[in-house]
């Protein structure tokens, strides 16, 4: 939960007035007190359906800018339904104060399953991964969480990462204004947002995202210890660079949806890492391969109140947030032990599988490689490409060219999925368009009919792009303005894909171009090394790089 600076701490309501105030649920006790609220566990007896129910103080009932946000901002997380996500049931007001009801998470946050601790990669990445594609959901809706942190992440009975406390959540793209209050916590904060005015997007969470990473990797933020990750806690040294890209100070050199970096992530998770440690003690288990900082839930249902709190309004330094010693539990197992034991030899097997057709793909026809460790059902990344052969005598550009043929065999599909996307998106437009003239007078339709053929055929000649505002001959049409938001919305979730799909290819082609370094350096081909080294660099330094590349 978060805090907001008011004259008077809130105090929760007793359970008493609470169950008075809910005649339709069992209130069972407080869980959590902070600023900006209370929650309390709960039975919904109708339904028998255990619930968090969280109730905010007064004094934001009688703000009616508050109250407005509220209810819209509610009714918009309602709407989502992602495993990675803690369900909205209900909201409303009850004796003076706003509530919200939630699903209940009987486990810790991730905050307290760590301690303060490093833990191993794989459950890092596990638990970013699976915070990533709840984000995604959370965007595609137009929410932004703003508090991402570990102790807003849960951890359900199977490990499963579920996003709670959508308290500071704002719609996308929401304008915030010189003198509104600004919340979030120091060190997690994008520094964009201390500097309003300003127009929120998705990259604020992903700075948070890429913090809480550093975070996990290393047990401390990157404002505590600026180094690398890699140089801190010997995790694979690529998540240097991933790391580095989501907490970027610029939001247009960040990535641009929290779907890319998870793809990003994924092509690592399904590496071996074989960076040596040499930082401090990692959290780790015994046979189950999980940390023990990660391995049995809790009973309380959401994060400790009282760690965030309204940021200051002049834009100064985050500061960085100390941590505790890490005390493993006495027992490393999970609770459903046996079926993690199942779980995490599936894990090593999609490994070792996907590790074997990286190595040997040159060897025998690609095969669709076993999806990495990712949390809450997610999909797997896009498959590797096959590695083509190094040569000890090549030059630079033979390997290099080699190396795009071979990755030009994975574009191709998705350039093509994107454009028979964007036509198929065109054409139901035009359906949709045409179905609504039906009622229009006879002269309208006819207006409207040519209008709508003009259009398309300029559309057509232009990769079947539809333009942000509407056609001034669309507008008899009653909803031709919720016609063209709803496709050009539908545009927008293409081009996001396509972009997120070359962003993962982009990832490939560098994980390619790595391997045949290794290769040409054993060879003693140190100039077409060189070259390769500098390719690297320019791909990851220049996102667009990669798709010029391949559009050769």
């Amino acid at each position: 939960m978060s805090d907001a600076t008011h004259g008077t701490p809130f105090q929760a309501p007793e359970v008493e007035e609470v169950a008075r105030l809910f005649p339709s649920f069992e209130i069972l006790g407080l869980i959590a007190c902070g600023g900006m609220g209370a929650v309390y566990h709960a039975v919904q007896t109708s339904l028998e359906r255990p619930v968090a129910i969280k109730i905010l103080p007064r004094e934001f009932s009688t703000d009616e800018e508050f109250r407005a946000g509220f209810e819209s901002e509610a009714k918009a997380m309602a709407k989502l339904n992602h495993p990675n996500l803690i369900g909205v049931y209900d909201f409303g007001e009850a004796g003076g104060m706003l509530f919200i009801v939630m699903e209940y998470v009987a486990g810790k946050s991730l905050h307290q399953a760590t301690n303060g601790c490093a833990v191993e990669q794989a459950d890092a990445l596990a638990m970013v991964i699976g915070v990533c594609h709840g984000l995604v959901h959370a965007h595609e809706y137009g929410i932004l969480h703003r508090d991402i942190k570990p102790s807003n992440i849960l951890l359900d009975g199977h490990m499963n990462p579920k996003i709670g406390d959508f308290g500071l959540a704002r719609a996308l793209e929401r304008e915030i204004q010189h003198g509104e209050q600004i919340f979030g916590t120091p060190g997690y904060t994008a520094p964009e947002v201390l500097q309003p005015p300003f127009v929120i997007d998705q990259r604020a969470d992903i700075f948070s995202v890429g913090v809480m990473l550093h975070e996990l990797l290393t047990g401390h933020l990157p404002d505590a210890d600026p180094r690398p990750a890699s140089q801190i806690s010997g995790c694979n040294h690529r998540l240097d660079a991933v790391i580095q890209r989501a907490t970027h100070p610029d939001p247009a050199r960040r990535y641009s949806s929290a779907m890319e970096l998870a793809r990003e992530l994924g092509i690592i998770a399904a590496l071996p890492n074989r960076t040596i440690r040499t930082g401090p003690p990692v959290a780790r288990a015994g046979p189950v391969g999980v940390s023990p900082a990660l391995s049995k839930p809790a009973h309380s249902a959401l994060s400790k109140p009282g760690a965030s709190a309204a940021l200051p309004k002049p834009a100064s330094a985050l500061a960085p947030r100390p941590h505790g010693s890490f005390n493993p539990p006495q027992s490393v197992v999970k609770e459903s032990s046996g079926s993690g034991l199942v779980i995490f030899l599936v894990i090593a097997l999609a490994a070792a599988v996907a590790v074997f057709f990286l190595i040997q793909g040159n060897k025998r026809p690609p095969a669709a490689p076993a999806p990495p460790l990712q949390a809450g059902g997610t999909s797997p990344p896009a498959e590797l490409a096959p590695e083509p052969a190094a040569d000890a005598k090549a030059s630079p550009e033979d390997v290099k060219r080699r190396v795009r043929a071979s990755i030009r065999q994975r574009v191709g599909p998705a350039i093509e999925s994107q454009r028979r996307d964007m036509r198929t998106n065109v054409s139901d437009y035009k359906s949709a368009l045409e179905a609504a003239a039906e009622g229009l007078p006879i002269v309208d339709k006819e207006r409207v009919g040519t209008a709508i053929s003009a259009n398309m055929r300029e559309w057509e000649n232009d990769g079947n792009r539809i333009p942000e505002s509407v056609p001034a001959g669309f507008r008899p049409i009653d909803n031709a303005v919720d016609l063209h938001t709803e496709y050009f919305g539908k545009q927008a979730a293409i081009q996001r894909k396509f972009e997120a799909d070359m962003a993962t290819l982009a990832g490939v082609y560098v994980l390619e171009l790595e391997n045949q370094i290794g290769k040409l350096e054993k060879d003693g081909n140190a100039q077409a090394a060189d070259a390769l080294e500098e390719e690297v660099r320019a791909v990851n330094a220049d996102p667009g790089r990669f798709r010029s590349l391949m559009l050769e």
